[in-house]
């Protein structure tokens, strides 16, 4: 590896490590992990990022992507400590929103991320929305949904659209979706 190639790469190292540890910490303090677990989920993201980059040096020109992916690897590492310290939601049903054929891995990461905080926020709402939602995801009319639930498909739908409002609150002031 030449000395240009060096410079390169620790210029985009310098980069994601910053990017991590000041926008990263103050995103992780609001998503209530301890800190040690902080300190573990930008370690990982980190050194996913420095392993991506020995593996695609051509990554280092594109600051743009680089970020991107930093900033995937970390969500990623802290959702999946946030999973195991608490029950979760299944995350199946999301596969329907997302498209998962991306051709860039930090898409399909980008979009994996977007699947589960939708899973999250919806695991959140109270049951009757959830159920409406759920079974709307699976493919079920509101008149089936109301049937189930033994309200009128009025009903159904009226709680629907509350429920998407409520969805779309959570995943605003997540900052998952911009408002």
């Amino acid at each position: 590896m030449s000395s240009s190639e060096t410079s390169r790469e620790k210029e985009s190292l310098e980069l994601v490590y910053r990017m991590l540890h000041e926008q990263g910490r103050v995103w992780l303090a609001t998503r209530r992990l301890p800190p040690d677990q902080i300190e573990d989920a930008i370690q990982y993201a980190f050194f996913s990022v420095s392993d991506l980059l020995r593996r695609k040096p051509e990554l280092q020109d594109d600051k743009d992507r680089l970020r991107a992916i930093a900033w995937a690897s970390l969500r990623n590492a802290t959702f999946a400590r946030l999973r195991k310290s608490r029950s979760t939601y299944d995350l199946s049903l999301a596969e329907d929103i997302v498209d998962p054929s991306s051709p860039l891995p930090q898409d399909i990461a980008v979009q994996h991320e977007l699947m589960e905080a939708i899973h999250e926020a919806i695991a959140r709402l109270p049951e009757t929305d959830r159920t409406i939602i759920e079974a709307r995801l699976r493919g079920a009319s509101s008149r089936e949904v109301a049937e189930t639930l033994g309200v009128s498909a009025q009903h159904v739908h009226m709680r629907m659209y509350r429920a998407m409002k409520r969805l779309r609150a959570a995943l605003q002031e997540e900052g998952i979706i911009p408002p």
